[in-house]
């Protein structure tokens, strides 16, 4: 489904990763690599975040360089540069992103879970981030400096990032005033990696991923847009004109509703959201929300 594509770093360097699409103003994810770098599975979870409407980036940390071996791993993962990997690779990731993109969250595994941390406390860009087992040093990336939306994933049978390790992790947040998700599972380290069949559980795997999706969902969807104090039949002009300039309602799924002098521009669209032509009589909100959206609820 996707493709390697080259995109500039705050720097000025250039770096390459893949990018799977799911088309224009879709909310974004950066997806970063385990320490097997980027290899076919993390290729493919783009793709899956594709096919449920992200555009997905996995940028391509070690240059090229994959690997099944353990020991190989963890040597290419001990000369990764972090702090370039987190503000210039990443962060060049999130960048390129908002250009195709609404807002746009970061996500990984392992390293690229402790990453995801690292980019959620140095990446100003980044929307929301996800974690899954991966915590990085404290002096690197203090997890109570996180300010935006945050979701962890950690294995009970973790040998690396223990339980232990996770409670404080979790305690440092609060403290700090934070609210995030974090969900522990009675599985092994990696056990969202279908590849890995010693480790691999799928039903915590799907969990998982539906847990994240609605995360994500939630952060990305873009607030309502109303306008106020105009006539119905300029409201309706209005709707018509910025239902021409979206390319059409359904297509990019904004629903846009008239009532008295307010349009409400809401996207994606509710179930009872209603679409409006141009002629006033044809629009019919649902009266209850459009109370809730006037008193600014």
């Amino acid at each position: 489904m996707g493709q390697m594509i080259s995109f500039p770093r705050p720097d000025g360097e250039t770096i390459h990763g893949y990018l799977a699409s799911a088309g224009e103003n879709r909310p974004g994810i950066v997806v970063i690599q385990e320490w097997w770098g980027l290899n076919d599975q993390i290729c493919g979870v783009a793709d899956r975040f594709a096919r449920a409407g992200f555009n997905a980036l996995a940028p391509d940390l070690y240059q090229g360089r994959v690997t099944q071996e353990p020991d190989e791993a963890r040597h290419m993962m001990t000369g990764l540069d972090f702090p370039g990997a987190t503000h210039q690779d990443i962060r060049g990731a999130v960048r390129h992103l908002q250009t195709l993109s609404g807002k746009v969250g970061v996500m990984g595994f392992c390293m690229g879970g402790a990453l995801s941390i690292a980019a959620a406390v140095h990446v100003p860009e980044a929307a929301a981030a996800v974690c899954f087992y991966g915590i990085p040093p404290k002096a690197f990336a203090d997890p109570a400096e996180i300010r935006l939306p945050f979701q962890a994933h950690f294995a009970n049978n973790d040998h690396s990032f223990t339980k232990e390790a996770v409670d404080a992790l979790e305690q440092a947040m609060h403290a700090a005033g934070a609210t995030p998700e974090i969900f522990r599972y009675d599985a092994d380290h990696a056990f969202f990696n279908e590849r890995r069949a010693d480790v691999y559980d799928a039903k915590c795997a799907s969990l998982a991923w539906e847990r994240m999706i609605t995360f994500l969902a939630k952060i990305s969807e873009p607030p309502h847009v109303i306008f106020r104090s105009m006539t119905p039949a300029a409201g309706c002009r209005v709707a018509a004109l910025l239902a021409k300039t979206l390319g059409g309602l359904r297509e990019r799924s904004v629903a846009i509703q008239v009532f008295a002098a307010t349009i409400i521009i809401s996207y994606p669209p509710k179930e009872d959201d209603h679409e409006c032509c141009t002629h006033s009589s044809s629009a019919r909100p649902c009266i209850d929300r459009l109370r809730r959206f006037r008193h600014g609820r």
